[in-house]
């Protein structure tokens, strides 16, 4: 995980032995020298790390704080200080900054420093990483009061508690994949998996193994047993979308497999159920 990082600075000397020590641990760097140019700067770009020194030829580390407030909230920042300016870096940390670095740059001292905002970073980026995939992961439900919504909600809650095979009808982007997710949610196998399979992406000569999965040694290149869709949905549901798009062949296939809920793996001579 290659984290961001800025350095703003009014010397490039520091800038340049920051740089140096924040490469070795791996960091993308950006380097900037004055504060209307970091304003510029993260209205278009986001850092996970930001250094910045107390002064700056147009404002203070402090300027810099209320931007990133404002712009970046989640943002790690360092404060580059002399000890003629601790005050003001005593001030930033207590509004938001984490840590903070002597000037001029000794390496081994600013290390620590920098391990520190390092690892700061990376579980603030995990935790949002985290947050996106719990939030992605959440079920998805289907929202309106009109007369159309009731009826499908209505439709959805009757077939639900089924064992039906279910023909979803509708036009591209209209939400059938929420409408069986909905029956999958209200079902009684809603604690097992639910399966989606965009069949139109799918090519004609790999779907009956994507399908029906397939021994060992069933084709060339088919060095291990593969388990199918229809076998990784055993006691869930499955989503069939873009079904059309398959061959009338493998349709034929599909629906005896259906119709009487048994099919054989591709190079396997086992009926399975």
């Amino acid at each position: 995980m290659n984290l961001r990082a800025l350095v703003v600075d009014d010397s490039l000397t520091v800038c340049s032995a920051l740089e140096k020590l924040l490469l070795e641990k791996g960091c993308k760097v950006d380097k900037l020298f004055c504060l209307a140019d970091v304003k510029k700067r993260i209205r278009r770009k986001l850092y996970d790390l930001v250094f910045v020194g107390c002064k700056l030829p147009d404002g203070t580390c402090l300027d810099v704080l209320n931007e990133l407030n404002r712009l970046s909230p989640l943002t790690t920042v360092v404060i580059l200080t002399t000890r003629w300016e601790l005050n003001k870096a005593i001030q930033a940390v207590r509004e938001r900054a984490c840590e903070f670095i002597a000037k001029p740059i000794v390496p081994d001292e600013a290390r620590i420093g920098i391990e520190a905002a390092i690892e700061r970073a990376r579980l603030i980026l995990e935790n949002e990483i985290l947050k996106k995939e719990t939030t992605s992961q959440l079920p998805k439900r289907l929202l309106g009061r009109s007369k159309g919504m009731r009826n499908l909600i209505e439709t959805i809650n009757v077939v639900a508690p089924t064992n039906v095979n279910v023909m979803i009808y509708g036009e591209s982007g209209t939400g059938k994949e929420l409408v069986a997710q909905e029956i999958h949610n209200k079902s009684l196998r809603s604690g097992a998996r639910f399966v989606e399979v965009n069949c139109a992406a799918i090519p004609d000569t790999l779907i009956e193994a994507e399908f029906f999965g397939y021994e060992k040694g069933a084709f060339t290149g088919a060095v291990t047993r593969k388990i199918g869709r229809f076998e990784l949905a055993d006691g869930g549901s499955l989503f069939l979308d873009e079904i059309s798009e398959t061959s009338i062949a493998f349709q034929t296939k599909l629906l005896r497999a259906i119709e009487e809920k048994e099919f054989e793996r591709l190079g396997g001579n086992k009926t399975i159920k």
